[in-house]
């Protein structure tokens, strides 16, 4: 079931905090330009490299008071082998930017279950046009159920809970030094079994996360990912 939702780093590394101006704009801490590329590396607590995710701004697009960015996601091995990709759409209304959880349900999958009866349900993550620290954010999530004959079952779900924006922060990574917002939340799977953890990430304006750390229910560091390429 794990190949039904591809969120984590990749969720982590696609959330977008949005701006409001007059002109009806987003200024977000996402790039928001065509052609706009972001690289991050992922490593273990040991410092073993375990994957990349590359991802690039493929279109743009504005109707009335709602913008669309379109991003090219793809996800590769520790020995740089293409291991998942996908194209995800986010939209900001009103100055409010929203990321759709279902994006980051792996399509292939989907494909392959269009006879069955599947059920998606989801909360958008919502990002404040303001943010302050100490601030609580809302919560989001996604649940996939598929009815067997008579039997439903949850086959994955996952939950974004006790969201807080921490402090502002500069942070120093391969690919440069950046003033950002340090985010905290906590994160429940459930996939046959339930997995907590935790992370924390630093969001720069324009560009996104640039350092996530993630740590299992214990407070022990599970692994971590850096910006390492960025070109706007």
């Amino acid at each position: 079931m794990k190949n039904f939702l591809k969120i984590s780093v990749v969720a982590v590394s696609l959330i977008i905090i949005a701006r409001y101006t007059i002109a009806q704009e987003c200024e977000a801490y996402f790039p928001m330009k065509e052609g706009s590329y972001l690289e991050m590396k992922n490593y273990d607590e040991k410092n073993k490299l375990t994957g990349t995710v590359k991802n690039t701004v493929i279109k743009k697009e504005v109707q009335g008071n709602t913008i669309t960015v379109t991003v090219d996601v793809k996800c590769f091995d520790e020995k740089d082998k293409e291991s998942f990709t996908n194209q995800v759409q986010m939209y900001c209304k009103d100055g409010v930017f929203y990321m759709d959880m279902k994006n980051f349900l792996d399509k292939q999958s989907m494909e392959s279950m269009k006879d069955m009866q599947v059920t998606v349900e989801s909360d958008n993550m919502e990002i404040p046009s303001n943010m302050q620290p100490g601030q609580t954010l809302k919560d989001a999530f996604i649940t996939f159920t598929m009815q067997m004959g008579s039997m439903k079952m949850v086959a994955f779900s996952v939950k974004i809970m006790n969201r807080k924006v921490e402090a502002v922060e500069d942070i120093t990574v391969p690919a440069g030094t950046f003033t950002c917002y340090k985010l905290s939340q906590d994160m429940e799977t459930k996939s046959g079994i339930k997995m907590t953890s935790s992370s924390v990430s630093w969001y720069a304006k324009d560009v996104g996360v640039v350092r996530s750390e993630t740590f299992d229910k214990k407070g022990k560091m599970m692994g971590y990912s850096v910006l390492t390429d960025y070109k706007y």
